[in-house]
């Protein structure tokens, strides 16, 4: 599937996976909109105990 993600398709073959899909459409997300990359960071610290 080029060109698209598929969550449901990603999240059956990996256990646990969540998926996130940046809000800017950009090469560098974490550029976009650093306190949104931060959020999500930090919540994958949280859950994996980090």
């Amino acid at each position: 599937m080029y060109g698209q993600l598929d969550p449901a398709w990603l999240s059956e073959r990996i256990p646990g996976a969540v998926v996130e899909i940046a809000p800017a459409t950009t090469h560098y997300p974490h550029l976009a909109d650093p306190a949104w990359f931060v959020r999500l960071l930090t919540a994958f610290a949280d859950r994996s105990h980090i």
